[in-house]
């Protein structure tokens, strides 16, 4: 009922109705659900203005494409910014291991850990704080075991970093 002339009449029927009540002409009860039915029906729809749903759909839809950027870009700067480490080089000679690391990606490497990983343990060769894109080092170590007694062994070599990078280099002496 959203003519103003609908809205009159209704009023003018619950002005009726409450003269009636007073006079004694009905009951409570009647006089209850008479007046509930006219409120209900004299009672306007509560709506959005349109302008307002235009705004609020507005602020959505640049809150979508917002979260879209947010989730989006760590991805293309997950692609296009790795850390990429290889092994090359690798000799045990005398009980001295030794090999080569380069960080072939283009994001630096934090704490860089090169281990020896036998069936029964893993040794941490070196640690090394930062290791640039490009940037190669040189590693080696005095291994505690006699080289006799690793010939047959099946030996992993495991360079990590920080960032979440990790190659295994299998190594048989």
């Amino acid at each position: 009922m959203s003519n103003p002339n609908s809205q009159d009449r209704l009023s003018d029927l619950i002005h009726r109705l409450d003269v009636a009540y007073a006079k004694g002409l009905m009951s409570p009860e009647e006089y209850g659900v008479l007046r509930q039915g006219l409120e209900v029906r004299l009672a306007l729809p509560k709506k959005t203005p349109r302008k307002r749903r235009h705004f609020k759909l507005t602020v959505a839809a640049i809150a979508a494409v917002a979260m879209v950027i947010l989730v989006t870009i760590p991805l293309v700067l997950r692609s296009t910014t790795r850390v990429e480490l290889d092994i090359t080089d690798v000799k045990l000679d005398q009980g001295i291991l030794s090999m080569s690391v380069k960080n072939t990606g283009t994001a630096d490497a934090h704490n860089v850990e090169v281990s020896l990983v036998s069936p029964k343990n893993r040794t941490v060769i070196q640690v090394l704080d930062l290791l640039k894109p490009q940037d190669s080092l040189s590693v080696s170590k005095k291994l505690a075991i006699d080289q006799q007694q690793l010939y047959g062994i099946q030996l992993n070599i495991v360079v990590s970093c920080k960032e979440g990078f990790a190659k295994s280099y299998p190594f048989k002496p």
